[in-house]
C-alpha cells in the first residue's frame, strides 16, 4: 500500500465523518424546530384527532420563521467569516511584503 492510498482512505474516511456530523446537526435542528413549533402551537388537551385551522397557520408560520431565521444566521455566519478570511489574508499579506 502507498502512501497516496493511505491519504486518499483518510480523506474518505474525513468525509464520512463530516457527513455524519452534519446529518447529526441537521436532526437535531429539525427536532429542535418541531419541538418549538410543536409546543407554541398545538392544543396539547388533545379534543380532537385532527388539527384545527389555527393550528395549521400557527404551525406553518411558526416552520416558515425558524427557516428564515436559521437562513439568515447562516448567511451572517458566512459574511462574518468571510471578512475574517480577507483580514487575515490582508494581514499575511503585509507580514510578507
Amino acid at each position: 500500500m502507498d502512501l497516496s492510498q493511505i491519504k486518499e482512505e483518510e480523506q474518505q474516511k474525513a468525509l464520512l465523518e463530516m457527513q455524519q456530523i452534519e446529518m447529526d446537526m441537521l436532526n437535531e435542528q429539525f427536532k429542535k424546530l418541531t419541538d418549538s413549533c410543536a409546543e407554541k402551537c398545538l392544543d396539547t388537551k388533545f379534543e380532537t384527532t385532527k388539527m384545527l385551522r389555527g393550528e395549521m397557520t400557527c404551525l406553518d408560520r411558526c416552520v416558515s420563521k425558524y427557516l428564515e431565521f436559521g437562513q439568515a444566521l447562516q448567511k451572517k455566519m458566512t459574511d462574518q467569516l468571510q471578512e475574517d478570511v480577507a483580514r487575515h489574508e490582508a494581514v499575511m499579506a503585509s507580514i510578507n511584503s
